[in-house]
Formats: structure tokens, C-alpha cells, sequence
């Protein structure tokens, strides 16, 4: 199995419908060359004596989508969530090797957790709007900033645009966030999660309760959210990975049924040459 590492963010851009094993475009004008953020080394998650995640090493670029592919509980989420320590909320939970965000590991005792989380946006599966209005949605981290009500009405509609929503919800912002459709409300969440301006956005399957036409607006999001942030995107969807993001990452569980990091590289590699068999057949369907 070959681990990731920096030397690996080199490639070219998008191909044409049909190039990759599952008979989807590559996203065109893909980037790979660019800084790395965050670099995961050797990294180990264990639940008491479970391991989930084992000794996983990749790089994630900066202003770049990375996606985490794989069949269910091959980990995927559970690095996710390692990368802004919600796992340490779990009881037992062990750690080895580092995330390093900015050359500084994450998992160094001198950290402040609660500052580190908010360096990081999270979006989940289901859109999860607070029981408010869309603007109080929106505003709901920057409440902490103690912003004068001038400046946070700019933040709120700043964020609501780069989520591509003011234009549906700028006459209604007083409304119940709930009263917005499923694909509203998750781009909903994307806007609280980017106004509080994090380092990296975090999404974990943002489109697995959405139709079509939604997903289609999420990933578009995603590409365009790209040029400011760097994200990384947890996805079951082979074609989404293949259209929104810039890298892949394959996880896979091994005979202990730990996560491991099978391949890594640019998505058009991995869809259109990828080095590991166990790759082709979970993205061609033979498996997963």
C-alpha cells in the first residue's frame, strides 16, 4: 500500500465525459499543484482497544477539495472528525502519529481545543439549521465576535451569498430556517459555517439526504467555496467525488477491520489510472 505524502500534489486539469472508470467527467480545471494546510502523518485512532483509523499519511492542499472515498466504516468519517478533535468528545479515545496545520500538530498537549475547532467549518449529513430564523442561522457563530449590528448584518449577508442563498432568502430572513427546503437549509449551514471565516470546511456526506438538482447546488458550492477554503468532503458518491474535487483519498478496511488510506493523488489519476486494483474495482462497482 503507498501512503500519500506532499510530493504528490502535481497534475493537470479535467478530462471529458467517459475518461474516468465510472463514465463520468473529471471536474475540468482541477488544481493540484498548491501548498499543503494540513499534513496527516502516521495517524492512528483507536476506540479503546477498536482501531478505526490506522496509520493514515496524505497531505490536504490549501484552496483545494479534497474528497475521502471508501465502502461504510472503512473510517472515512472518523478521520474527518479527527481533523477538528470532535472524536476526542468520545469516551476511550486514543490517538498516535500528528495532524499538522500549519507545520503545528494539532494533537500537541499545549493546544486549546475550543480555539482550534473554531479554525474549522462542519456540515453534516443532514442539514442541521437551529430552530431559529436564517438570519440567526446565519449569525449564529459570529454572536461571539460581538460584532456591531452594522458589521454582522454585512457578515450574514457575505456568508449567505458565498453560499450561494441570499438571492432565495434576503426577503425573508426574519422566516423560520426550517421553513426552507432540504437543500436550502444544508447550504444554510454551509453559510453559518463559512462566517466565522475557518481555515478548512469539513463536510461529511453534505448531500446523501438531498435530491439531484440540490446535490448538483452543493457540489457547484463546493468548487466555488474552493477558491477561498480548503475542503475536505466526505462522499459515497463516486461521480461527486469525480466532479467537485481535486484529490481522492480511498480508504478501505483491512483484516482487522481498521481504516486504512489504500490510494492517494489527484482525482483524474485515481479515476482514470489508478495504482491499486482494490481502488479500480470499489470505483468500477465491483465491490463496496
Amino acid at each position: 500500500m503507498e501512503q500519500a505524502s506532499e510530493q504528490n500534489m502535481s497534475g493537470q486539469g479535467g478530462l471529458s465525459a467517459g475518461d474516468t472508470r465510472i463514465g463520468v467527467a473529471v471536474r475540468e480545471h482541477a488544481t493540484y499543484a498548491t501548498a499543503v494546510k494540513m499534513q496527516i502523518e502516521s495517524f492512528t485512532l483507536a476506540y479503546g482497544q477498536f482501531v478505526a483509523v490506522k496509520e493514515v499519511t496524505m497531505p490536504i492542499a490549501e484552496r483545494h477539495v479534497t474528497a475521502i472515498i471508501g465502502p461504510s466504516g472503512c473510517g472515512k468519517s472518523t478521520l474527518l472528525r479527527s481533523i477538528n478533535r470532535m472524536n476526542d468528545l468520545i469516551p476511550n479515545v486514543g490517538v498516535q502519529g500528528a495532524m499538522r496545520l500549519n507545520g503545528k500538530n494539532i494533537y500537541d498537549p499545549d493546544v486549546d481545543v475550543v480555539s482550534l475547532r473554531r479554525r474549522f467549518g462542519m456540515v453534516f449529513q443532514r442539514p442541521n439549521p437551529f430552530p431559529k430564523s436564517i438570519f440567526d442561522n446565519a449569525a449564529y457563530g459570529l454572536r461571539h465576535d460581538r460584532l456591531a449590528h452594522r458589521a454582522l448584518v454585512e457578515r450574514v449577508e457575505q456568508s449567505l451569498r458565498r453560499a450561494a442563498l441570499w438571492d432565495e432568502v434576503k426577503d425573508k430572513l426574519s422566516q423560520p430556517a426550517l421553513s426552507l427546503s432540504g437543500g436550502q437549509q444544508q447550504r444554510l449551514c454551509i453559510a453559518r459555517a463559512v462566517a466565522v471565516e475557518p481555515e478548512i470546511l469539513l463536510l461529511d456526506e453534505p448531500t446523501s439526504a438531498l435530491d439531484p438538482i440540490a446535490t448538483h447546488k452543493i457540489e457547484e458550492l463546493m468548487i466555488e467555496l474552493s477558491r477561498d477554503y480548503t475542503i475536505v468532503v466526505v462522499t459515497h458518491n463516486m461521480q461527486q467525488a469525480a466532479r467537485a474535487s481535486d484529490s481522492t483519498a480511498f480508504m478501505l478496511m483491512d483484516e482487522s477491520r481498521a481504516g486504512r488510506l489504500i490510494e492517494f493523488g489527484p482525482t483524474r489519476d485515481v479515476f482514470t489510472n489508478p495504482k491499486d486494483r482494490r481502488t479500480e474495482d470499489y470505483i468500477t462497482g465491483r465491490f463496496g
